[in-house]
């Protein structure tokens, strides 16, 4: 096989690769009563809360994860309101007051 065949063979199956990799996250995005219950969770007692994280999908989207103890985890918010979400959940779990500026924004 010529060299340019073999060449273009692998970049045809690297390219098919790319166009069929997961796009999704594991995790389940919260709605309404749903995320209002498990923020209320949280704030009563902010040790079920196992990891907060901020995270990059694959469409180039922010969102903040949560993870409870005992639960999977879940997508609390995303794109702006990610980064509050995340700020307000890191201070909750570390049982340190919210930001000055986060308190005037609710």
């Amino acid at each position: 096989m010529p060299e340019s065949v073999t060449i273009g063979l692998c970049a045809f199956i690297l390219i098919m690769l790319w166009f069929l990799r997961p796009k999704g996250g594991d995790s389940k995005q919260l709605q309404g009563g749903e995320l209002d219950a498990i923020l209320n969770l949280c704030q009563e007692n902010p040790k079920l809360i196992e990891r907060v994280s901020l995270l990059d999908t694959y469409g180039k989207e922010v969102v903040c994860e949560l993870k409870l103890r005992n639960a999977d985890a879940v997508r609390v918010a995303k794109g702006s309101s990610a980064t509050e979400k995340w700020l307000m959940l890191k201070a909750l779990k570390a049982e340190t007051p919210l930001p000055e500026y986060l308190l005037e924004n609710e």
